[in-house]
């Protein structure tokens, strides 16, 4: 790494931090960059994030002086701010002299730091390489987005050498947001029992894709078959395209599922002719309202809205992941992908395939992916199951999935709604917006509001800092992680309660123009269903206070009946 010329970007130019630890060891923890602890120790994983390190590792079953501890760089930047060692654009890139690696533009001191750890790796051949961090993510497998990608079973390469890949979050990330621990710790014990072995042991999957009419038809007729004598279990998910069903994904253990095309972006006709897809959807019906077919899914009230409203008939809903995630762990992520990491035995991202679909339009890549959306949740529930009997949590289980069943009845019947109040209504929220442009306009000399009817942020910030110079009041960007100058509604309540009295009428009429044009959007223009009924959908599985949330439906009728502000009546 001495030869490297180095960066314009500036970093501590003590001699780099070397690895540590079992040179044959089973396992190699990558952190990102060294701090300011492992410059002066002159080893990577020490202070404060490697004290916690070693207590998740113990956790795990993991002995650290058995591991091998390195880093992708040897070198400390500024301040810790590893985004520093990048260039975000061409121009940027160009200055800074990069090198173009996995989609980014790294500094050549990234670069080195990465063929580095591939000699690294060829040294030691660990079994398993735990990666700690975006950073180390990105130079193992090419990716980036560490929440998404933590506790997937990867395949990592660098140049020619392939290894096998856990991805964790940094210990220094934890140290920053303690609710990330607990599984990062069940991660850490995927990589100890992953440590056995150098390859990854991807499952045997038994995926039935662009399967014949036949093939369809003697799967489910065997399913209704043995149905008739006992219980089944069947998980089941959709996929949908245009606010229909694309594809139905069946799965009747970890490794089986069957994905049944419907529509087919290769046939402008479908994927069945009309008499075969007739008869699919009377096997359908036949199985999923079986009493016997006891039907599991993730977030099933999504999907049974797709068959109450697609194909007449709703399926025999027994158990749902999502509900039973809400019940055992309040609180936690409640997604598929995220219930997958914690309970099935393999794991690997897999929910960005069916957003990449609309990019390839390969329909094997969906059906696929709704298989995998299928098994991860048959084979998550089971060990769900489990758990709500170790916890005692069975009896609220079932009331909760009790209201639920309510619930959709409610989002099936929908509610009457009085269409001659709602135009008036709107044509009343017309009206009182007007009044208040109109008044701010000749109070101000212009135009506050931009050309959708909203108001301008450039003009708000003019005339809240430049006109009437309030104090600052500031926002994160969740993007950029800066902060930023904002006149949101938090800042317009500070600012009436503390501003100069000239200012707070005007800061009124603002604050009402913003919530009367809300008001309107998603309450007055509410968009009613072919029968005039307001239809929204119910999240009983939503907020970990177990209060229900609303929101619009599926199919973009009716909005969120709970947050209707109460407003000024005057």
């Amino acid at each position: 790494m001495s030869s490297v010329n180095l960066p314009i970007v500036e970093f501590d130019y003590k001699p780099p931090v070397v690895p540590r630890g079992n040179p044959e060891a089973k396992i190699l923890w990558v952190g990102e960059a060294p701090g300011k602890n492992e410059m002066e120790a002159g080893v990577p994983f020490v202070g404060a994030a490697g004290h916690e390190l070693d207590n998740m590792a113990a956790e795990a079953g993991i002995s650290m002086a058995a591991c091998r501890l390195t880093n992708v760089i040897g070198y400390r930047p500024t301040n810790n701010a590893i985004s520093n060692f990048f260039a975000t654009s061409k121009k940027q890139a160009a200055e800074m002299g990069t090198v173009t690696y996995c989609g980014k533009y790294a500094m050549p001191v990234i670069y080195a730091g990465i063929k580095e750890l591939e000699q690294e790796i060829k040294r030691v051949k660990p079994n398993v390489v735990i990666a700690c961090g975006n950073v180390a993510l990105w130079a193992c497998t090419g990716e980036w987005g560490i929440l998404k990608w933590r506790g997937s079973e990867m395949e990592g390469q660098i140049n020619d050498t392939k290894f096998k890949v856990i991805p964790i979050i940094h210990p220094a990330g934890i140290l920053r947001n303690w609710a990330w621990r607990w599984h990062t710790v069940v991660d850490l014990r995927r990589a100890a029992r992953e440590s056995a072995v150098r390859h990854v042991r991807v499952p045997k999957y038994r995926f039935c894709v662009r399967p014949s009419f036949h093939s369809v038809v003697d799967i489910l007729c065997g399913l209704y078959i043995v149905l008739e004598h006992h219980p089944v279990k069947l998980a089941v998910d959709i996929e949908t395209r245009l606010r229909h069903i694309a594809c139905i994904g069946l799965a009747w253990s970890e490794l089986d599922a069957l994905c049944i095309p419907l529509l087919c972006i290769e046939d402008d006709h479908g994927y069945w002719s009309k008499s075969e897809e007739k008869t699919i959807w009377w096997y359908l019906y036949k199985v999923l309202t079986h009493p016997n077919c006891e039907v599991v899914g993730q977030n099933f009230m999504y999907d049974n809205q797709y068959f109450a409203r697609r194909a007449g008939f709703t399926c025999n809903l027994v158990d749902d992941t999502m509900m039973k995630m809400h019940v055992v762990f309040p609180g936690v992520s409640k997604d598929l992908a995220f219930i997958s990491s914690i309970f099935c035995k393999f794991h690997r991202f897999w929910k960005e395939e069916g957003k990449e679909w609309v990019k390839t339009m390969d329909e094997d890549q969906l059906w696929v992916y709704n298989c995998k959306d299928a098994v991860a949740t048959y084979e998550a529930d089971q060990t769900l199951d489990q758990l709500l009997t170790d916890f005692n949590l069975r009896a609220q289980y079932n009331e909760r999935m009790e209201v639920a069943e309510e619930a959709f009845k409610m989002m099936l019947r929908g509610v009457e709604v009085s269409t001659q109040f709602k135009r008036q209504l709107q044509k009343d929220c017309r009206a009182a917006i007007k009044q208040r442009k109109d008044f701010l306009q000749e109070i101000l000399g212009f135009n506050l509001f931009g050309p959708q009817g909203g108001v301008s942020p450039k003009k708000m910030k003019m005339l809240c800092y430049d006109l009437f110079g309030l104090p600052p009041k500031y926002r994160i960007d969740q993007a950029t992680k800066q902060r930023r100058l904002t006149c949101n509604k938090d800042a317009i309540d500070d600012w009436l309660q503390t501003c100069d009295i000239f200012y707070r009428p005007i800061l009124k009429i603002i604050k009402d123009v913003r919530s009367l044009t809300v008001f309107k959007s998603m309450f007055a223009d509410a968009k009613l269903d072919w029968d005039e009924r307001f239809r929204c959908s119910f999240k009983v599985a939503g907020p970990h206070t177990f209060r229900w949330a609303s929101a619009e439906d599926a199919f973009g009728f009716g909005g969120n009946l709970q947050n209707i502000p109460k407003g000024d009546e005057r």
